[in-house]
């Protein structure tokens, strides 16, 4: 029997003059992206900085996080798509997944993600699941957390919405927001990202990947 490849979702958010660029070196090193082992890569564009990405690459391997960020294959990428320096890249496992509704209807799907840490994550995650009704009244279709590999009090949080008003509507409005993301875009970490899913990657999985 196989054993189960395990599934880390890596993240990174940074700015760059064209960011149409991003899309067209992915879509030309879909070779490597495999290689890494990647079965799916989500580029968005944000809605509030013009120049600002959010990509995020979903990989199966066995190879330890420490290895993995270390690839050539990442740096390769970073140095095709321009960058000057490393983003911090988030790396991490799913926790909790929920779909409150059916798909959104067609064109881009518009997502709220942030990351920052928590004190308790069980309890963090308790709170997610109680507010699932309230997702859904300010159009939140899809709840995604995700825990860091390297801290486990740090998340990510990553929500599907119907459309950027929604979004600011349970920003400005939603008490758990409020408290939750009160660390985003403090210190080391990024201010929330708002913007629409503009490119994204399947790949096969059906392939043994890592050592």
């Amino acid at each position: 029997m196989r054993r189960e490849v395990p599934v880390i979702v890596l993240a990174m958010e940074f700015s760059i003059t064209d960011p149409d660029r991003v899309r067209t070196v992915l879509d030309r090193n879909r070779d490597t992206l495999a290689a890494l082992g990647a079965h799916e890569v989500v580029v968005h564009h944000s809605a509030v900085e013009p120049t600002r990405v959010l990509t995020t690459i979903g990989i199966r391997s066995r190879q330890p996080v420490r290895q993995l960020l270390g690839s050539h294959y990442l740096f390769d990428w970073f140095d095709a798509v321009g960058l000057v320096e490393v983003p911090a890249v988030f790396a991490g496992d799913i926790v909790f997944r929920h779909d409150t509704a059916d798909a959104a209807p067609p064109g881009r799907e518009f997502v709220v993600a942030a990351i920052f840490p928590v004190p308790q994550p069980e309890e963090f995650v308790a709170q997610v699941k109680a507010s699932l009704g309230r997702f859904r009244r300010y159009g939140i279709r899809k709840v995604r957390v995700y825990q860091a590999f390297d801290d486990r009090r740090e998340v990510m949080l990553l929500l599907t919405v119907d459309n950027q008003h929604s979004a600011h509507l349970w920003l400005s409005k939603s008490d758990a927001a409020a408290v939750w993301l009160a660390s985003a875009g403090v210190g080391i970490y990024p201010p929330v990202f708002l913007g629409s899913a503009d490119f994204d990657i399947d790949l096969p999985e059906d392939r043994d990947v890592g050592p």
